[in-house]
C-alpha cells in the first residue's frame, strides 16, 4: 500500500477504517468526509480504505468488521 510507517501508523489507518465500517461509512462515504477534514493522513486512508475494499471483494473475502455487519443486516 506505500505507507509511510512514520507519518501515517498502520495501526492508525486500520483503526480508522475499523470507525468508519463500525458506522456503516462505506470508502466513497468516508472519502467525502476525509476531504472535508483538511487532514492529509485523512485523504491518505481514504484512498487506502478504498483499496482496502478492493483487494477485499477481489479475494472474495470479509474482515472482522464486515463479517460484524453482515450479521447485523442478516438480524435486521
Amino acid at each position: 500500500f506505500g505507507l509511510d510507517e512514520k507519518s501515517l501508523p498502520p495501526r492508525l489507518a486500520l483503526s480508522v477504517i475499523s470507525k468508519a465500517k463500525d458506522k456503516r461509512q462505506g470508502p466513497e462515504q468516508f472519502s467525502k468526509h476525509a476531504g472535508k477534514s483538511g487532514d492529509y493522513r485523512m485523504d491518505r486512508i481514504a484512498q487506502l480504505y478504498a483499496e482496502y475494499e478492493k483487494r477485499l471483494h477481489e479475494a472474495n473475502a470479509l474482515d472482522f468488521d464486515d463479517i460484524i455487519l453482515k450479521t447485523v443486516e442478516l438480524l435486521e
